[in-house]
């Protein structure tokens, strides 16, 4: 039987009607044409939104078997036309005459038989993990370079995939090589992915004993999205010699969750497109200088006071950041989804909340390194109190999203955990609370997400809040929520109790003016900590043993602060 994971993750797609989806693509389009010189950072924006607008259309068209569905012909011109232009721009060379092309292949496009909306996927390489499509185009060419292969099949494993394999096409056909491409989509358990294509997409691997690069951002914990389209292959007859994966990192095949994976990423070839592919021209850029130092994965805590005891950290789920001249630069997203922290940044810090920005280039944010303490129990002050509930009701008033909140995800992720964390007997008191959250009717709030101790920074002016972009829109729950989740995150990671909860909860009300938040409060407190306990849980499962244990302990503070939160509900 496969494992039954926690929930921990969230569908953030979003959906749109088709005619909408092109019409965001072609402003992209319009202004790159109007421009003189097409900036190179629109032009990427431009192919991302190019790919979640092909990946869409053929998820629609294909649903259940990939094929060469003759409508996606012109989806799959336009994001070639893109990834094009973006390599031609990436080596200073004319990009006008691809994003002409583009912008005729978009014109094409035929909107007939398709459902009322388009779901577009979130690429998250692109909007949380530092993931350059130049990087792919790069160390696709420098294979190329070395391997001369007489033809290439290159399939993109939806939905990053999609603008990927674009720049793979591109950086093939600058060297001359005869290149055809497509995407194709897995399907079924995250741990056992399966992709189901059409002999057709393989006739020129037939034909002409050409190479297939399978190109996708990963590998995650299982690896079996590039495994199961490799398999895929293997059942049309296609040998292990001819199949290359293309992909962000290469790991250790015997730390995949899948035994497939494990088996199938010791048979391939990888190419891997590494930052260390674009990294000298950030620096030539000065976007970030070559020397600047990579505080990423965690290694920011070796700047910590000695005396202080490092938090746990997942190298897999941290932005990638630097340090360098006084000043920290981390990745916010390329495209439109750094331009929306960029904006969030602004925001809290010329409201005092955190540093601001100082720059905004290339998917990287910089603003100032602040000298400062993290917060820990023994900080727990009613200065500090009083600091930390006018921020989270500043972001009730101030991050509306202007939808509706939806419980019904966290829900399902109270009782998962709580059945996997700790076991059937407390099932039936999460789906008590569960059950009471039916009917709210509560803003969606853009708010912190993430109240841990230790991203509470004391300075010689006061406190700062670390972190604070991005947690509301991951790829984690709860994705933009009630206002309630913060509030219940500051009681939980401060274990604050009694009459001492009671008086926040009371002047939470005042400051926000939410006069039903003390009845909504014990669903997301058991909500909160139900994530949290999940997060650490699968974190410990996926990093080295010292970390493991740091992850292990965090997991038995949730563990108890959930239990507490269900038997206080119980007990109302």
């Amino acid at each position: 039987m496969l494992p039954r994971p926690m929930l921990v993750y969230r569908d953030a797609a979003v959906h749109r009607p088709p005619r909408d989806a092109v019409a965001d693509c072609h402003q992209h389009l319009t202004t790159l044409a109007r421009a003189t010189t097409p900036n190179h950072d629109d032009l990427v924006d431009a192919l991302i939104e190019a790919g979640r607008l092909e990946s869409a259309l053929a998820d629609a068209r294909c649903p259940v078997i990939d094929e060469r569905e003759p409508r996606l012909v012109v989806a799959r011109e336009l994001s070639a036309q893109l990834g094009a232009a973006v390599w031609a721009s990436w080596h200073g060379r004319p990009c006008e005459a691809y994003i002409g092309l583009a912008h005729r292949a978009l014109g094409h496009l035929d909107l007939h038989d398709l459902p009322p909306t388009l779901r577009l996927t979130v690429p998250e390489g692109y909007a949380y993990y530092a993931l350059y499509p130049e990087a792919y185009g790069d160390a696709v060419h420098a294979w190329a370079s070395r391997a001369r292969p007489p033809r290439v099949l290159c399939l993109g494993v939806r939905s990053i995939g999609t603008s990927l394999s674009a720049m793979a096409r591109a950086a093939l056909v600058d060297l001359g090589i005869p290149v055809e491409t497509w995407t194709i989509r897995p399907h079924g358990h995250p741990f056992e992915r399966e992709v189901r294509m059409a002999r057709s997409l393989v006739s020129p691997l037939e034909r002409h004993e050409a190479t297939c690069l399978l190109v996708d951002e990963g590998p995650g914990l299982s690896g079996s999205s590039l495994a199961g389209a490799a398999e895929a292959l293997a059942a049309l007859g296609v040998p292990d010699d001819r199949i290359v994966f293309v992909a962000a990192w290469q790991p250790d095949p015997t730390h995949l969750r899948s035994s497939r994976a494990r088996d199938r990423w010791r048979r391939h070839a990888v190419i891997v497109g590494a930052l260390a592919h674009v990294r000298p021209s950030l620096a030539r850029e000065g976007v970030v200088a070559a020397d600047a130092l990579d505080i990423s994965g965690g290694t920011w805590r070796r700047l910590l006071p000695t005396d202080v005891r490092w938090p746990a950290a997942n190298p897999q789920h941290e932005r990638l950041k630097y340090l360098e001249d006084g000043r920290v630069t981390r990745f916010a997203g390329l495209g439109g989804f750094g331009e929306a922290r960029r904006v969030r940044a602004a925001r809290l810090g010329d409201a005092g909340w955190t540093t601001g920005v100082d720059t905004f280039r290339r998917g990287l944010l910089t603003s100032a390194w602040v000298p400062a303490r993290p917060l820990d129990s023994s900080g727990l002050d009613q200065m500090f109190l009083a600091h930390a509930l006018e921020y989270i009701a500043w972001l009730r008033r101030e991050m509306p999203t202007g939808a509706r909140a939806d419980a019904g995800p966290l829900g399902a992720m109270l009782r998962t955990n709580v059945a996997e964390g700790l076991g059937d007997d407390w099932v039936a008191a999460a789906d008590r609370l569960s059950a009471a959250s039916r009917g709210w009717d509560e803003p969606a709030i853009a708010h912190d997400g993430r109240l841990v101790l230790h991203e509470w920074l004391r300075t010689s002016d006061g406190w700062l809040k670390a972190d604070a972009l991005d947690h509301h829109d991951d790829h984690f729950l709860p994705g933009p929520a009630d206002g309630a989740w913060d509030l219940a995150g500051l009681l939980v990671e401060t274990a604050i109790g009694g009459t001492t909860a009671d008086d926040l909860v009371r002047r939470y009300g005042a400051l926000t003016g939410d006069g039903t938040i003390a009845h909504r409060l014990p669903f997301h407190r058991a909500a909160y900590a139900a994530f949290r306990l999940g997060l650490c849980t699968l974190s410990a499962e996926s990093v080295r043993a010292d970390e493991a244990r740091r992850f292990t302990r965090a997991a038995g503070r949730y563990r108890d602060a959930l239990r507490a939160a269900l038997a206080a509900a119980s007990e109302a």
